[in-house]
């Protein structure tokens, strides 16, 4: 009986044992599990700042295009603007350029007529 003792006592510390080592083996994936969780924590955070970021970026990426939209319409209408006074004082120029050689030649022939 007392040989069937020692066995069941030796059992029971070989059961306490490996209880143990579950038990610290528990403890030690629950505070991995602890710091995962708290490491998922700042990743959410991270993601929304990140999320704020790119907002605040997308919105000035918009106000830029938006003004700069403005301003290439501004100078395209400047330009054009520009364009059609250049034609006109292009033709106005080649009108008096006409005016002018007619002149000269009626000039010519003036001459011509009083050296005769």
């Amino acid at each position: 009986m007392e040989q069937s003792m020692k066995e069941i006592l030796n059992k029971i510390t070989e059961i306490s044992t490996v209880q143990d080592k579950i038990l610290k083996k528990q403890q030690e994936m629950i505070r991995e599990q602890q710091e995962m969780k708290k490491e998922q924590q700042e990743m959410k955070k991270e993601q929304q700042n990140m999320r704020e970021e790119l907002t605040k970026v997308g919105n000035t990426v918009t106000r830029i295009e938006y003004e700069h939209g403005r301003k290439i319409d501004i100078i395209l209408e400047v330009l054009t603007g520009h364009t059609e006074k250049l034609e006109e004082n292009e033709k106005q120029h080649e009108k008096e350029q006409k005016i002018i050689e007619m002149y000269g030649h009626k000039i010519y022939a003036l001459e011509q007529q009083k050296e005769k």
